[in-house]
């Protein structure tokens, strides 16, 4: 588990016992294939497994002419 981010209602002593739980896994593919069976047995609970990819930018080309302005 790279990256925990857990959200749910209530502050203190009052806290829900329902929330959203994001993580960002680091890893093999099948390791997060088991984490997320394995905590979809958990009552109550449901895993869903989503990639995102950010495209890494292209750099810039600097394109020089051989043109002189008159």
């Amino acid at each position: 588990i790279k990256t925990r981010l857990g959200i749910h209602d209530g502050v203190m002593d009052n806290c829900s016992d329902q929330g959203l739980l994001i993580l960002e896994l680091a890893g093999e593919r099948k390791k997060m294939d088991e984490l997320a069976r394995k905590v979809s047995l958990v009552k109550g609970v449901s895993s869903k497994l989503i990639d995102l990819r950010i495209p890494k930018e292209k750099k810039a080309v600097k394109t020089t002419s051989s043109k002189k302005a008159k």
